[in-house]
């Protein structure tokens, strides 16, 4: 009888742990050393300002796994800077506080490398240690340092909460345009003396939030896409997304003003979307002078119409995605190796950029996609998978009445 009772005992502990399982999602091990460097935008973008009047933004850090006074801590960043010079001004003169500053040590406020000054010393040192080019809105080479004579990390201020690596000031021309707030190269430096990229980078976005573009990875039915994968372009080259739902406007298809849910697969969150346009992307190969990848689309995005290739090509305006967000081009020429007029994928073709006119581009055009441009609604967390607990659970539930019988009969 007590056998009985150990073993009804043992199988519903059993039961228990593989519910407890089925309730639990399965995560990866998280990472135990990384970098984020974001400009901070509470809003998802930095309103628009007074022309002619400086304003102050921050560009902020997270760190784990680096700690004051060791080998492996951060003593030195680095970082280059570009906005539209049409809209924002990234000035460099020094009356007051100088345009780009940390070191400022105060409760809640203290920047990330305090040690750069003396506690709250004046003047501020300016860390605009590069170039500055106004006309292309361009500052090379902002950078900060521990005190020389520190040679191990200098990490966090402890004792602040807001994670502070840069104070910039900068001065609108316009108010009626957005534009954004590139960080380029964003780099720290340890106490080892090893330059390392910033794993996580995020810029910042001045006047408004911008679109959300994607490209299908895949074939998928219109009428009916959920499911369907896609591949984001811009403003995050590289995540990858599922469908997850589709509010249509009454036409039937996947189509502007619609509403769509994508699950991001890269973070884990779900993306809720309205739809301002479905479009194509062609996707290209540089062949001269540069080599690398591109990817563009109409600049009036349903200007063109597309079934298998560009028809009549020659002439048409593009804004490309990647690797230089909104860059103008035009198509000068193309290679119509099946001769049915249009540009289709394996063939070749020349453009040139409005801002660069002298310099002509051969390449490849690898693919065309559908593209999707979307304004962002709202995120939610992502709904957990649980494929270990729910089968575990399928799995023993079956066998407790089976093991009770058996036992019984041997009673």
């Amino acid at each position: 009888m007590r056998g009985k009772k150990y073993l009804l005992l043992a199988v519903s502990l059993l039961f228990l742990f593989a519910i407890t399982l089925s309730i639990l999602p399965l995560t990866a091990a998280p990472p135990t050393t990384y970098v984020k460097v974001y400009v901070d935008q509470p809003l998802g973008y930095i309103p628009f300002q007074t022309v002619g009047t400086k304003f102050t933004f921050y560009i902020n850090i997270e760190t784990l796994g680096f700690a004051d006074a060791t080998v492996g801590g951060i003593i030195q960043w680095k970082m280059d800077v570009r906005v539209d010079p049409n809209v924002l001004n990234i000035d460099t003169t020094t009356s007051g506080f100088p345009p780009a500053y940390a070191a400022r040590f105060s409760t809640g406020a203290g920047h990330f490398l305090y040690e750069y000054a003396s506690m709250m010393a004046y003047p501020l040192p300016s860390l605009f240690l590069g170039t500055n080019d106004p006309a292309k809105g361009y500052q090379d080479e902002i950078s900060e340092t521990g005190i020389p004579s520190y040679a191990l990390g200098a990490g966090d201020y402890m004792s602040s909460t807001v994670p502070r690596l840069l104070t910039v000031q900068i001065t609108p021309i316009t108010n009626d345009k957005p534009c954004l707030i590139d960080l380029i190269d964003v780099m720290y430096r340890t106490g080892d003396g090893l330059w390392h990229y910033v794993e996580y980078v995020e810029d910042g976005y001045y006047g408004a939030a911008p679109p959300t573009y994607l490209s299908s990875t895949a074939a998928f039915d219109p009428t009916d896409p959920v499911g369907s994968t896609w591949h984001e372009l811009y403003p995050n080259y590289c995540n990858n997304l599922v469908m997850t739902s589709h509010t249509d406007n009454g036409d039937g298809a996947l189509s502007a003003s619609d509403q769509v849910d994508f699950l991001n697969e890269t973070d884990g969150y779900t993306y809720w979307y309205h739809v301002d346009a479905v479009t194509v992307t062609i996707h290209w190969t540089f062949k001269t002078p540069v080599t690398g990848l591109g990817d563009g689309e109409p600049y009036e995005p349903n200007s063109i119409e597309v079934t298998d290739g560009i028809p009549n090509p020659i002439g048409t305006t593009w804004h490309q995605l990647y690797p230089d967000y909104s860059r103008e081009f035009v198509i000068t020429s193309h290679e119509d190796s099946d001769g049915d007029g249009a540009l289709d994928p394996s063939e070749q073709f020349d453009f040139r950029y409005q801002d660069e006119p002298g310099t002509e581009y051969w390449a490849h055009l690898d693919s065309i996609t559908t593209d999707l441009i979307l304004s962002f609604k709202e995120k939610e967390p992502g709904i957990p998978e649980f494929p270990l607990g729910i089968g575990l659970v399928m799995a023993i539930a079956p066998m407790i009445p089976v093991i009770y019988i058996w036992r019984r009969k041997r009673a």
